[in-house]
């Protein structure tokens, strides 16, 4: 037998002493030790690149994993600079991910690559050792599952979870081979064990095969592999199974199982030709030159002879199955890893590191608590000086009018340059247009499944549930039904956004539209009509500022806060203290907290404040309104404002929406593909169905034989002998 090795990965340098610069400024103690141990671990890692094909180079890449294992104990997932390796199905293309998961595994899927090349050499040797090949893959297999239960990772082309069991699945059919070689190597071995073993074998690639048609981007010579071997090893089972039924003297099913083999040797020849396949079909076409006499004779004698009734392929499909291995995951894998004790102590561990942030956090929550003491008023406070630079601004008409006018202008502008209210309109068209595109391509969808629907109830009331056993609809196009209502509901949130969206266009179309004209004219005719502030007035708004000022300058003198912290060697004594030397910390912060800086007093004197610039502003809103021709500037500057802000959005919304949509049109145009496929399969097999059912005739009355007694013949000769 042969077995196809899975091609390794090739790991490209790795910049450790960059990395080792970014962990000594983020979580290290002690910069020589950490550099030591860094440097033994590049090590470790460029020995990777130099031995292939050995039991050595096993262990190195365990000795490297146990590293890699410790250094994830230590430190997150993330890592500033990517690991890069080549891809096992595209040799020529380089992966490059910032994750330390990613590297340990592509070092765990090296490895179970290099297990099935060393099992491929065990059975290319002088002298075949199909037990140590099966060794070997069923640890491959372990490897694999143990890559997909703990570093499976979807961007990565050879770590995606379905690639991974069918690598899994591909080194157990393999391994079960070697089980089979062994035992008809023996002798001894009953011939309906080594059936049930072959059909094992033939079970498991295919299963490989369903895996990874789920994965995308695999090659089709791999799908040409799998189907071969599924194939061949299918037919050594129905060789097998023949012996059996020939041996229990049941001559019509040897001749179905021998009519299964040749079909299967024949499908491995109808196989592409690609060079890992060429052993296997030698070995059909000559199993198949052996075969073919073997079936004349048996048909022949089963016709003349037994007239025994011969089973379909579909009859026999059910073959009985023995499992003789499994996915053995390497003890090592499981297993404290075996380092230096003091390997990477220098490096701060995840824990510690989590405890120090939570400290950390901490401390930065009780500085926010004391300065939310402070800000009890300061939102409100906020407002107000909001209010009266507002209303200096109403008041002082050049003033705001030229920065009104400069803003408007800014905005219109922008508008014109993105398109205005022309794109707005194309892309609501454009989405118009794809959602009844969908929705049609959707309906025609369900209703390709409600007429297959129909013609098979149709077809079951005229035939009857007795003959016509097919499954129906509702139960074989589950998975469709099911898919397509996700995308009707998915489609139904869409409608949903786009109607929000025409109503927010609607809305805005005529602020967006004065927008796009010239709006230069207009404000310079409004500029003319405010009227200056008095005398009253204007020494209002002194005291007022002045009270501004000293609010702001209670607001700076929170700052003070930001300037108290934890101490600077706080990482180092959590290291060495634990949990006790965090609540220790956590309590000098907050005694130095409550020393240096009087939270009451200072929320006593803002709220003070507070109050005299309420009174203040309230005193200047009496003394002075706004005139109607201020408020109609003012009304109109806060419209187009918001109009250019609802223009920005609406434009990100449409986008958005035109990319969802988008996305969905694809899906359901894949379902509606599927559904096309299904329905044409459906046809095809209900035309089988009925042409069998029509084709069958009643059966001859059979005459009475010779010499078994007829009541009715002879009560008449009875009569007729009295006469």
């Amino acid at each position: 037998m042969e077995i196809i090795s899975i091609n390794g990965k090739n790991s490209l340098p790795y910049d450790f002493q960059k990395f080792c610069k970014y962990l000594e400024n983020e979580h290290c103690l002690n910069e020589d030790k950490l550099t030591q141990d860094i440097n033994e671990l590049a090590l470790a890692r460029d020995q990777l690149s130099k031995k292939r094909y050995s039991d050595n180079y096993l262990v190195l890449l365990d000795k490297y994993e146990a590293m890699l294992r410790v250094l994830e104990q230590k430190y997150s997932n993330a890592v500033p600079y990517p690991f890069a390796w080549s891809t096992s199905i595209s040799p020529s293309r380089v992966e490059q991910f910032s994750s330390l998961y990613f590297e340990h595994g592509s070092l765990l899927f090296q490895r179970a690559a290099v297990c099935t090349q060393l099992a491929q050499e065990c059975m290319q040797n002088d002298v075949v050792d199909s037990v140590k090949a099966c060794q070997y893959l069923q640890a491959s297999a372990g490897t694999f599952k143990f890559i997909y239960q703990k570093y499976v990772f979807p961007d990565s082309e050879d770590l995606r979870l379905e690639l991974l069991k069918g690598y899994e699945h591909v080194c157990l059919a393999y391994a079960q081979a070697c089980v089979l070689f062994k035992a008809i190597e023996k002798k001894s071995v009953r011939v309906s064990i080594l059936a049930k073993i072959a059909s094992q074998v033939a079970v498991y690639f295919t299963q490989a095969e369903s895996y990874m048609r789920q994965a995308e981007s695999v090659p089709n010579y791999i799908f040409v592999l799998l189907k071969t071997n599924y194939f061949y090893y299918k037919a050594i089972a129905h060789q097998h199974f023949a012996k059996v039924a020939l041996e229990s003297s049941k001559f019509g099913v040897q001749v179905g199982h021998l009519n299964c083999l040749i079909d299967a040797c024949r499908n491995v020849l109808k196989q592409s030709s690609i060079p890992s396949t060429n052993t296997i079909k030698t070995n059909a076409q000559d199993l198949l030159t052996i075969v073919e006499p073997e079936l004349t004779i048996a048909m022949r004698d089963n016709d003349l002879i037994h007239l025994e009734a011969v089973p379909t392929s579909k009859e026999l499909a059910s073959l009985e199955k023995i499992d003789m291995v499994r996915s053995i995951v390497p003890q090592n894998l499981e297993d404290e890893p075996k380092v230096n004790a003091c390997f990477l102590d220098a490096l701060v561990s995840t824990s510690v590191y989590l405890r120090y942030k939570n400290l950390s956090e901490r401390a930065i929550s009780l500085k926010k608590d004391a300065i939310s003491k402070l800000e009890t008023l300061t939102d409100a406070g906020n407002e107000l000086v909001s209010l009266f630079e507002i209303s200096l601004q109403k008041q002082t008409s050049s003033s705001f009018s030229q920065n009104a006018y400069n803003d408007i202008i800014h905005y219109s502008k922008e508008i014109k340059r993105l398109g205005g209210t022309l794109v707005l309109s194309e892309a609501e068209n454009q989405l118009n247009q794809l959602i009844q595109k969908t929705t049609k391509t959707l309906t025609e969808s369900k209703k390709l499944l409600q007429l297959d629907d129909s013609q098979d109830s149709a077809l079951r009331l005229k035939y009857g549930t007795d003959r016509w056993k097919r499954e129906a609809t509702e139960h074989a196009a589950r998975s469709l039904l099911l898919t397509l209502q996700e995308h009707e509901l998915s489609l139904r949130n869409a409608c949903e956004g786009k109607a929000n969206l025409d109503t927010k266009l609607r809305k805005y179309t005529s602020v967006l539209l004065y927008l796009e004209s010239d709006t230069k004219q207009l404000f310079s005719q409004l500029e003319n009509n405010s009227n200056p502030p008095s005398a009253d007035e204007l020494r209002l708004r002194e005291d007022v500022q002045s009270s501004l000022t000293t609010w702001k300058q209670i607001q700076s003198h929170r700052q003070e806060l930001h300037s108290i912290s934890l101490p600077e060697n706080t990482l180092e004594l959590l290291n060495r203290g634990g949990k006790e030397q965090a609540e220790l910390l956590m309590k000098n912060f907050q005694q130095e907290l409550h020393n240096q800086f009087n939270i009451e007093q200072q929320e006593l004197e803002q709220s003070l404040l507070f109050e005299k610039i309420q009174a203040q502003l309230s005193q200047l809103q009496t003394m002075r309104s706004l005139t109607k021709k201020g408020n109609d500037i003012e009304s109109l500057y806060d419209q187009l404002t918001d109009g250019y802000q609802r223009f920005i959005e609406l434009r990100e919304e449409l986008t958005t929406g035109l990319k969802f949509v988008n996305d969905l049109y694809d899906l359901v145009h894949l379902s509606h593909g599927r559904c096309m496929k299904f329905c044409d399969s459906r046809n095809v097999e209900a035309k089988q169905i009925i042409s069998n059912l029509e084709s069958r005739v009643e059966s001859p009355t059979k005459l009475p034989k010779a010499g078994v007694f007829d009541p009715t013949v002879h009560k008449i000769r009875f009569q007729k002998k009295r006469e």
